[in-house]
């Protein structure tokens, strides 16, 4: 990129003249500025005299610190000796001393005191378009590219419906019992009526003895109804309620014994 615009500064506002020099640059103007663009091997003052002689535009970075640089002062009286177009360019309320003033004051300058700083860069560059423009080259300068434009988002998927939730299986119902048929209760009751008929008939009545009263027996030593109860009772013939009434009669014979 050829140069078209010299930086002229002292060295306290180098920041400004890097972010000059960036915004210029990106716009398609190309810039000298000291340091940077000396050689190796070249001196100071010839690399800037030939720099001078062969910008378009020089843009002074005017401070309280470039009003007292004799080097800004001698770069801007070479470049109204050479015709160059001079823009100060102002970051602080100061008043231009004589000799400055002297090289200045018929020229139209750009301040930039108040507001960020890169809306001026961008007033700087229009500006020195417009001049190059003039001096027939403007087409050498490669315009500012379009800003590409973003691409749109891509919309966000909707979210999937939520599956439904499988219905709970109905719990399977409890087997009915089983119904009894009529003819097994049938049978189960001919069975209970033959085991009563079988315990009734082995349940034969006990008889009654007969005991003749004329009958001799010794009391003297007495007599063992319970043996005689228990005999009858064992050989089954007398039931108990007929023992009963057998002993109270034996017990009247022997009172009247006695």
């Amino acid at each position: 990129m050829g140069h078209h615009v010299f930086i002229s500064h002292a060295a306290a506002d180098k920041s400004v003249a890097d972010a000059m020099t960036q915004r210029l640059e990106s716009g398609g103007v190309g810039c000298w500025v000291a340091p940077r663009d000396i050689r190796p091997g070249d001196t100071w003052g010839a690399s800037i005299i030939r720099a001078i002689e062969n910008c378009k535009i020089m843009v002074v970075i005017f401070s309280s610190y470039s009003n007292k640089s004799q080097q800004v002062l001698r770069e801007v009286e070479r470049a109204v000796q050479k015709d160059v177009v001079v823009v100060p360019f102002r970051i602080e309320d100061v008043l231009p001393s004589g000799d400055m003033e002297y090289f200045l004051s018929a020229t139209h300058w750009l301040d930039a005191l108040h507001g960020p700083l890169g809306s001026h860069l961008d007033q700087l560059l229009s500006t020195s378009r417009s001049i190059l423009g003039k001096a027939g080259e403007l087409s050498a300068i490669q315009p500012d590219p379009e800003p590409e434009p973003e691409p749109e988002p891509e919309p966000e998927p909707e979210p999937e419906p939520e599956p439904e939730p499988e219905p709970e299986p109905e719990p399977e119902p409890e087997p009915e019992p089983e119904p009894v048929s009529t003819s097994r209760l049938g049978a189960l009751a001919d069975q209970a009526k033959d085991s009563l008929a079988a315990v009734s008939t082995t349940d034969t009545p006990a008889t009654t003895p007969d005991i003749d009263p004329s009958d001799d027996i010794d009391t003297s030593e007495g007599v063992d109804l319970s043996a005689l109860a228990s005999d009858d009772a064992v050989e089954g013939n007398f039931d108990a309620a007929d023992l009963g009434d057998l002993i109270e009669s034996d017990l009247e014979d022997l009172d009247s014994f006695g």
